[in-house]
């Protein structure tokens, strides 16, 4: 790592996510997570590795690292195992979680116009959305 001098690169990525493994199997969530977010620093356009970041942070309660994760899954369209719609819907849920009510709903209508007719995550994000403009419109 020390050789690469910082400089971005998917070597320097497989690195850090070699790390990440490290730490994972000795259980440290922390290191783990700040190494997969160096990863992706340096490879930003790797959606396998932006959803497993966003995934691993979610289920720490890092709100914070999951949507920087999600989003460069939406900006970057990077291909992986999420879609942009679903990146989105995952936006929005996080946004209405931390009390973010039109941000869920921006996201909301995002994932909404994403989705495909045929896609579930339609039917799940028109539902989300729904639920969402309710609560926007109530306070």
């Amino acid at each position: 790592i020390a050789a690469h001098k910082g400089k971005a690169s998917p070597a320097l990525s497989t690195l850090y996510v070699r790390l990440a493994r490290l730490a994972a199997r000795v259980g440290d969530s922390k290191t783990e997570l700040s190494a997969l977010s160096r990863a992706l620093d340096a490879d930003k356009k790797n959606g396998a590795l932006a959803t497993e970041l966003a995934d691993r942070a979610e289920a720490a309660g890092d709100f914070d690292l999951a949507t920087k994760a999600l989003r460069i899954i939406t900006v970057h369209q990077a291909a992986g195992s999420l879609s942009t719609a679903v990146a989105f819907l995952r936006q929005a849920k996080i946004a209405h979680r931390r009390g973010e009510t039109d941000r869920a709903v921006l996201f909301a209508r995002r994932a909404v116009q994403e989705a495909s007719q045929d896609d579930p995550v339609a039917a799940e994000s028109q539902e989300f959305l729904k639920s969402a403009v309710r609560a926007y419109t109530s306070r």
